[in-house]
């Protein structure tokens, strides 16, 4: 008995010496599995701290602002050190580097714009390398100048070329070596005059008009699309119906068929990457959306906003492939290429311009909110 008891008290010992040996063993990394680990949750949207916002699908640092009152309106002149041209004080022009740097703040008006207020600004680099600036006024003037800004022609009301009509937009094109710029003219501004005429006026880069094209209806807004392998213009207005419609333009001047479409009243604004028409449409029933046309003005898919007026135009962002939409109580809707809403984000500030550039390879928007302009660094997400 006494022999069994002694063999039991040494089991006991020998099984807890072996767990204490096992307790101080390495611990060894379970071998590799090919299932993915499970991301982490993406982080709440809404932060900010430092200067840094944090949304669903990207974080947004702010590398540096600058203090320009007034600036309602940019542009960026494309080249090997883009430059921003920002209007301020109604009149004066800054030029900034995307480092924000101002390489000339000057205190006079460039030649012609003395007595007037910008109201909108494009820059563009023809591969030629030629540069060009243009500049609507807000008597709806138009000036041309080139990079720095030494003017090359003017378009007024008292011109024979504009017929007493108003410049309502302008846009800048180039296909096969024809450098041109479109004016999209009003002869009668009257949005709900239904005998209201318009013009497109071409002109080449020293000012001289190449060919014109008139319509019937009130113009909205002029952009252009690479279609058919050619540049063609695109053409807003509100035809006799009260009904938005688009024209398409050949290099040539040619018109096409309208399109026209089959939801929506008014197109607030409209952006082509081919083969989709982006939109923000006004509705019949006072609703604002999002919607994507085919190119024979099909509805593909249609979103929802708040009901207010989108004065700032949306802004594409090529790298990330997504849309911006600004929105006047300083909320900006993200959407991406099918028009899912995925993210709203807000930078403390009411844009009154958003420019999406490019700096070292990364995305950078430059905001402008009636007090100041600065720049924001896009980190994207992985998981977006």
């Amino acid at each position: 008995m006494r022999f069994y008891a002694v063999l039991l008290v040494l089991f006991i010992v020998i099984g807890l010496a072996g767990c204490w040996k096992r307790s101080d063993a390495p611990i060894v990394d379970p071998p590799p599995s090919d299932v993915e680990p499970i991301p982490a949750a993406p982080p709440e949207p809404q932060v900010i701290l430092d200067r840094i916002v944090t949304a669903r699908t990207f974080t947004l640092e702010q590398i540096w602002s600058q203090p320009l009152i007034g600036v309602d309106a940019m542009a960026l002149l494309p080249d090997e050190t883009p430059r921003l041209l920002v209007p301020y004080e109604g009149n004066l022009i800054a030029v900034l580097d995307l480092l924000g740097n101002i390489q000339i703040k000057e205190k006079e008006s460039p030649e012609g714009l003395e007595d007037s207020i910008v109201m909108d600004i494009h820059a563009v680099n023809f591969f030629s390398g030629k540069q060009r600036i243009g500049v609507v006024s807000l008597d709806g003037k138009f000036y041309l100048f080139d990079e720095a800004f030494q003017p090359i022609a003017v378009y007024n009301t008292e011109s024979d070329e504009i017929k007493e009509g108003t410049i309502r937009d302008f846009q800048f094109i180039q296909h096969q070596g024809k450098e041109l710029l479109l004016l999209g003219i009003q002869q009668n501004s009257a949005r709900d005059d239904a005998t209201a005429n318009g013009m497109i006026h071409a002109v080449d880069l020293q000012g001289s008009k190449r060919w014109e094209c008139p319509f019937e209806g009130t113009l909205n807004q002029i952009s252009s699309a690479v279609m058919d392998d050619q540049v063609c213009a695109l053409v807003s207005c509100t035809a006799s119906q009260d009904q938005d419609v688009i024209l398409v333009l050949a290099p040539d001047g040619t018109a096409t068929e309208p399109v026209n479409f089959d939801f929506g009243r008014h197109i607030l604004w409209f952006q082509v990457l081919y083969p989709t028409i982006y939109t923000l449409v006004l509705n019949t029933d006072g609703d604002v959306r999002f919607v994507g046309f085919d190119m024979n003005g099909k509805a593909k898919w249609s979103r929802l906003l708040p009901t207010c007026d989108y004065e700032v135009e949306p802004v594409y962002m090529p790298k990330e492939k997504k849309w911006l939409v600004p929105s006047p109580s300083g909320e900006i809707f993200v959407f991406d290429m099918i028009g899912n809403m995925i993210d709203t984000f807000s930078l403390d500030v009411v844009p009154t311009g958003l420019i999406c550039a490019e700096m070292n390879g990364d995305t950078v928007l430059l905001v402008a909110d009636g007090e100041m302009v600065s720049a924001w660094q896009v980190h994207s997400h992985l998981y977006f």
